[in-house]
């Protein structure tokens, strides 16, 4: 995403990135983003933001206040493990959405939902460019992500499913 980035400031100098939740400071993890944000000169235009936490009212209210939401693929476990709900939270936010195809994700969005991008910085960083330029579009995509989300994964939707699928598991009765 960094790379990705650096390509973007080309065109749009006044990028800000800000990357939310990413690792706790004085993590390794930490230290190793705030390694790689200088080694690429991004200092000046990224924003680290300590984790919060998941029903914080601050976390929905960044995610929509941002022009473009960045799913990268990260190579720590835990994105791999988390990925599902943070692409949920960004479709609830309804703002464009540019992320890195994987077969999860693909289950989820397509191309009138998303902007999806090939594993590789400068494709990420053609569709984070796409959706600055055509903001239009890119709303849209926003818009139709939201109605997906309400219509598919809404907890008072997935709630029945799910004791179902556990009652069924289990042999017991269970009320949603």
């Amino acid at each position: 995403m960094l790379e990705a980035v650096k390509r973007v400031r080309r065109e749009n100098p006044g990028i800000r990135l800000v990357i939310q939740g990413a690792a706790s400071p004085g993590s390794e993890v930490y230290r190793w983003i705030v390694s790689r944000v200088k080694n690429l000169g991004l200092t000046n235009c990224c924003t680290l933001l300590p984790p919060t936490d998941p029903y914080d009212p601050l976390r929905m209210s960044m995610l929509k206040a941002s022009d473009i939401l960045l799913l990268p693929i990260g190579d720590i476990l835990g994105t791999y493990l988390s990925e599902q709900l943070k692409l949920y939270e960004y479709m609830a936010a309804a703002r464009p959405i540019v992320m890195v195809s994987t077969p999860a994700r693909l289950n989820v969005l397509g191309e009138s939902e998303a902007h999806i991008s090939r594993r590789d910085p400068e494709d990420f960083a053609a569709q984070i460019i796409n959706a600055l330029k055509d903001r239009e579009e890119a709303a849209a995509r926003a818009l139709r992500a939201r109605k997906l989300v309400e219509a598919r994964y809404d907890w008072v939707k997935l709630a029945p499913l799910y004791a179902e699928a556990i009652s069924r598991a289990t042999g017991l009765a269970v009320n949603a």
